[in-house]
C-alpha cells in the first residue's frame, strides 16, 4: 500500500500535467484577454472620435455632391401634349432666359403631373430646347411659319443676340422689339398684358381690354343722342337739361369704369416696360392718353359747371328769402304805424 502511494505520489500523471500547466496559460490568457479588449476598446471609441471632430474635406465633397445632383436632375416640359425631358444644368446654360431662371419658369409648373406645362407650338420648341442642349445653335424647321418661330422666340426670351442672329440669317432687318423684364412681377404682368396667346389668363384679358374699348366707344356715341340724356329739372334754376352735369347718369358711369380700366392698364404697362422710351413712341399709347385726358378736362368742366349751378342756386334762393323777409317788414312796420295813428 505505501509504496502504491508513493509511487503514486512521484508519477505525474496527465491530468496532473495539465494541472501544473493551467497557471501559466491562465496568465498568458488573462494577457491577451486584456489586449483584446484594449484592442476592441480603442476600435469601438474611433467612430467617437471622429463624430465629434468632422473632417471639412468630407463635408464640402457632400455638398458638391449635392449640388451635383440637383443639376442633374431632369425636367419634364410638356408643350401642348407633347412631353420633352432636360437636365437642369442645360437649363442653367442660359439663365436669363425663360427656361433658364427658376423663378420665372415657375410660373408654368404643374405640381400634379411635376412639370412645366406651355400651351404653345410644339414643333417651334423642339428647336428651342436643342438651343439649350447645342450651345446656341438656332434653327427654324421648315414647317413652322417664320412669324410664329419668332414669336415663340420672344415667349421664350432666348435674348437679343439669339434674336438677331436668327433674323440674319433669315435675311430680315433688325427691329427693336419690347423685351421683357427680368423681374418676378413686372415678368407676370408684362406676359398678361403684352402676350395674350401666352396663357388663358392673359387671353382672357385682352378679351376683357378690348370690351372696354367697345363699350367706351358706344357709349360716347350714344351721349350725343337728345333722347338719351336724362332731363333733370326738378329743383333747378336752369332752363335746359345740358346746363349741368348728371352724375347718376348710367351712360356717364360707364364711360367712368373704362377710363379707370384705361389709366390702370397704361399704369401697369408703364411699370412693366423695360425701355419707357419706347412706350411713347407707340400709337396705342397717346391714343390712351388723348382719351384720359379728354375725359378728365370733361369731368373737370362738369364739375365747375355743377358748383356754378349750386351757387346760382343758392343765392336765388337767398334772393328770395331776403325779399320775402322785407315783405314782412315792412307790412309790420304798417301795421305798428297804423296802431300808433289809431291811438
Amino acid at each position: 500500500m505505501l509504496s502504491v502511494q508513493h509511487h503514486r505520489k512521484g508519477k505525474k500523471t496527465p491530468n496532473d500535467e495539465q494541472t501544473t500547466a493551467n497557471p501559466k496559460e491562465q496568465r498568458q490568457s488573462m494577457h491577451g484577454h486584456v489586449d483584446t479588449a484594449e484592442k476592441l476598446h480603442a476600435v469601438v471609441d474611433m467612430p467617437r472620435e471622429r463624430d465629434a471632430q468632422p473632417p471639412k474635406k468630407n463635408h464640402e465633397n457632400y455638398n458638391g455632391a449635392l449640388e451635383e445632383t440637383m443639376a442633374s436632375e431632369r425636367i419634364a416640359i410638356n408643350v401642348s401634349g407633347l412631353r420633352f425631358e432636360t437636365a437642369e444644368r442645360t437649363l442653367a446654360r442660359y439663365p436669363d432666359t425663360l427656361l433658364g431662371d427658376r423663378m420665372r419658369r415657375i410660373l408654368f409648373y404643374d405640381s400634379i403631373r411635376n412639370e412645366l406645362f406651355f400651351d404653345h407650338h410644339r414643333d417651334t420648341f423642339s428647336s428651342i430646347l436643342f438651343y439649350y442642349q447645342s450651345g446656341g445653335i438656332l434653327k427654324r424647321p421648315p414647317n413652322v411659319p417664320l412669324i410664329i418661330f419668332r414669336k415663340e422666340l420672344e415667349f421664350f426670351d432666348l435674348g437679343e443676340e439669339a434674336m438677331k442672329a436668327f433674323l440674319e440669317e433669315e435675311g430680315l432687318s433688325v427691329s427693336k422689339e419690347s423685351q421683357p423684364p427680368h423681374n418676378t412681377w413686372q415678368y407676370h404682368f408684362w406676359l398678361h398684358l403684352e402676350r395674350p396667346e401666352s396663357s388663358l389668363a392673359a387671353f382672357c384679358i385682352s378679351i376683357f381690354s378690348l370690351a372696354f374699348i367697345l363699350i367706351s366707344i358706344t357709349t360716347f356715341l350714344l351721349g350725343t343722342v337728345p333722347s338719351m340724356r336724362i332731363n333733370n329739372l326738378n329743383n333747378s334754376s336752369f332752363t335746359n337739361a345740358g346746363d349741368y352735369p348728371d352724375f347718376t347718369d348710367p351712360l356717364f358711369i360707364l364711360e367712368t369704369l373704362c377710363i379707370v380700366w384705361f389709366i390702370l392698364e397704361l399704369v401697369c404697362r408703364f411699370a412693366c416696360s423695360v425701355d419707357k422710351q419706347r412706350l411713347f413712341h407707340q400709337v396705342i399709347t397717346w391714343i390712351d392718353l388723348a382719351v384720359i385726358l379728354s375725359y378728365l378736362l370733361e369731368l373737370v368742366i362738369d364739375l365747375s359747371w355743377k358748383i356754378e349751378a349750386i351757387h346760382v342756386d343758392l343765392v336765388h334762393r337767398h334772393g328770395n328769402d331776403a325779399t320775402k323777409s322785407d315783405k314782412t317788414a315792412g307790412m309790420m312796420l304798417e301795421k305798428a304805424f297804423e296802431v300808433l295813428v289809431n291811438v
